[in-house]
């Protein structure tokens, strides 16, 4: 009998929800559920119980499916090949589910022994096109095994002093036992005390130990200031670190974060969701490539976001911005006087001096308006009251839902609703980068956007140009790699031994959408800040970007249409 396998990883006949679960549990077994004692298909692939055996019973039932794939393809369209293939395939996938059961099962246990509160949830690799998720959660047979363990330790008060990366002596304790399931040295001795008594799932959970990378990210609410969030977070994860190689974790598999507000796990809205916010995140990848899937997949929530207002004095509020506008043109920043918030992952930026010289092909020869009082004019419109951006954020399309296995929650964001409309609405939200506890330096990424690697883009509005030089956008998760440079030239006659009359770094948010990316800069000047529209396909161009500015006390909007220097 044939069993081809179709491209779905399942034959035409077995797509049937009710016939895979079925095929499972006569696989498998199926767990039976303590209230009607009949065999349950939650208990067996997603029971609450933290020692259940769902992640080894998903990776054997996933494994012989994928296996199935894979040996029918390899090894010819036939029934030896498919059968073989599914017997390897079960037996990796059992072998990676059953160290993240007993490791789950582990720190749950030490977490309730030194009362943390925790929550722990698989990491799971990105679903195949076309596999959206059932009711009967049949797809979550049929996926891959998972990439490892998200646990989330929220901060009750009894881990850290306040304001502070010290760890108290009790939570020191619970973080250097977690640490110790990940040391090998510690687990093989174990292991070697059992000696003949070793199952050969033990030892090869012991065995994977060597490959594990484990990321250790600081994590906070939104109240306050978003670097400080950010530099505190990261020193407390350092601190979890240097407990972890204590514990016996070799350093070049330590890894840690200080991201701050970014990646929340909860509402900001309200204190019960800002507390669930103040967490270590404990993130257990099987191997080198988990890492880095984990990485480039990061999206945040952004439903969980909240205004600007609500949670620290907005870009745009107070006199910051009219300031700017009544008052001569600011006086030149030198580069080296501005501290980046966050050093580049990578040197892809080009040097000030190469950034300061306008390309004539850029100049705009129209008159400039009367700018009285020495303001900058840039034409355009009142913002109308925080509605400034609609325009932008709804040309990024719409904002794709949480990839899954990282957050506490994964949430579908509906179209552009959750991207703050104006960034009179939003702040600076600052992250550290990934650190090597071997050597505290970045985790160096190559891979960047398409024409976003250190690229100058300009356009001239209202007769003065306005250029953001060292733009730099990782691919995989859209993360700027640089802080940009904002330069305009007042009353700019296609000069090319201008002088930037303004010129100052600004923070970067991105929020990436189906159609393209947003790139908001902040900034503190004439300029208040520049929503940037950049395309997934490189044109040269960004089109539907604003440029948002305070003229007279007043928000104003100016259309922006900056074009690469390099096209």
């Amino acid at each position: 009998m044939n069993s081809k396998i179709t491209a779905a990883g399942l034959k035409p006949g077995l797509r049937n929800s009710a016939l895979l679960v079925a095929l499972a549990c006569a696989t498998l077994g199926c767990a039976t559920d303590p209230k009607t004692g009949k065999p349950s298909f939650k208990e067996t692939f997603a029971s609450d119980d933290p020692c259940a055996n769902n992640a080894r019973n998903i990776g054997i039932a996933g494994g012989a499916l994928v296996g199935a794939l894979i040996g029918n393809k390899v090894l010819g369209d036939n029934k030896k090949g498919t059968l073989m293939g599914a017997a390897a395939g079960s037996l990796i996938g059992g072998l990676i589910g059953h160290s993240i059961d007993s490791r789950r099962c582990e720190i749950a246990r030490l977490s309730q022994e030194y009362g943390m509160q925790v929550l722990i949830a698989e990491i799971k690799p990105q679903p195949a096109p076309g596999d959206a998720p059932s009711s009967t959660g049949a797809v979550a047979v049929a996926a891959p095994p998972a990439d490892g363990l998200s646990i989330n330790v929220r901060d009750s008060n009894n881990q850290f002093a306040s304001d502070s990366a010290r760890v108290v002596p009790r939570a020191a304790e619970y973080f250097s036992k977690v640490g110790a399931q990940y040391a090998f040295a510690v687990q093989a001795a174990r292991l070697a005390q059992k000696g003949t008594g070793a199952t050969a799932a033990e030892q090869a959970d012991v065995a994977q130990l060597k490959s594990r990378r484990i990321l250790l990210v600081g994590h906070s609410d939104d109240t306050g200031s978003s670097s400080h969030n950010a530099e505190l977070s990261e020193r407390r994860a350092l601190a979890v670190g240097e407990l972890f190689k204590a514990a016996g974790v070799a350093d070049a598999q330590i890894f840690y974060q200080g991201a701050g507000e970014t990646m929340p796990a909860a509402d900001n809205r309200d204190e019960a969701g800002r507390a669930q916010n103040r967490r270590v995140e404990i993130v257990d990848l099987t191997d080198e490539a988990a890492f880095r899937r984990y990485l480039e997949a990061r999206t945040p929530t952004l439903a969980y976001y909240r205004p600007a207002t609500a949670s620290a004095p907005p870009a745009l509020a107070g006199g910051t911005a009219s300031a700017a506008a009544a008052a001569p043109p600011a006086k030149p920043k030198s580069v080296a006087a501005v501290k980046p918030a966050v050093k580049p992952a990578v040197n892809l930026v080009k040097s000030a001096a190469q950034a300061t010289a306008p390309a004539a092909s850029m100049a705009s020869n129209s008159p400039p308006a009367a700018t009285p009082g020495g303001a900058y004019d840039f034409g355009g419109t009142p913002s109308g009251g925080g509605g400034s951006g609609r325009s932008a954020t709804l040309a990024i399309g719409a904002v794709p839902a949480e990839k899954g296995g990282f957050s506490l929650v994964s949430t579908a964001n509906a179209a552009g609703a959750n991207v703050p409309g104006s960034c009179a609405d939003d702040r600076p939200r600052i992250a550290g980068g990934v650190k090597s506890l071997r050597d505290q330096k970045e985790v160096s990424f190559t891979k960047m956007m398409p024409g976003l690697f250190g690229s100058t883009w300009s356009d001239t509005i209202n007769g003065h140009l306005v250029v953001v030089s060292q733009v730099a956008v990782f691919r995989d998760g859209g993360q700027p790699a640089s802080r940009p440079e904002v330069l305009v030239y007042r009353d700019f006659k296609g000069n090319r031994d201008a002088k930037a009359s303004f010129r100052a770094h600004g923070d970067v948010n991105t929020y990436r959408g189906e159609k393209a990316m947003l790139y908001r800069v902040f900034v503190e000047g004439p300029v208040s800040c520049l929503d940037i529209v950049f395309p997934y396909v490189y044109s040269g161009q960004a089109m539907d970007s604003q440029l948002l500015y305070a003229k007279q006390a007043t928000l104003y909007e100016a259309g922006f249409r900056p074009q690469s220097t390099a096209r």
